[in-house]
């Protein structure tokens, strides 16, 4: 038994428009931006308050001792 495909109805699907694609788009990509940054102000801020600095931590103190032979008052010209 053939088909005709002229007596089936055609199902018709409505296009969408570029702006809309894009618009979806950037609004998911939007959202994970924010959620990145939301996780990473949450983990600086906890690290914060644990008192932990992490490896790029400012500290104010020379992690190393100075060489015994250096005098930073010596000026030599030379």
């Amino acid at each position: 038994m053939e088909i005709n495909p002229r007596s089936q109805p055609k199902l018709i699907i409505p296009r969408r428009r570029p702006g809309q694609i894009k618009l979806r788009i950037l609004g998911i990509i939007a959202k994970s931006a924010l959620s990145v940054a939301a996780k990473a102000h949450k983990l600086v801020r906890r690290r914060r308050e644990d008192g932990g600095g992490g490896p790029l931590s400012s500290t104010t103190t020379t992690p190393h001792a100075t060489p015994s032979g250096y005098n930073s008052d010596d000026h030599s010209d030379g």
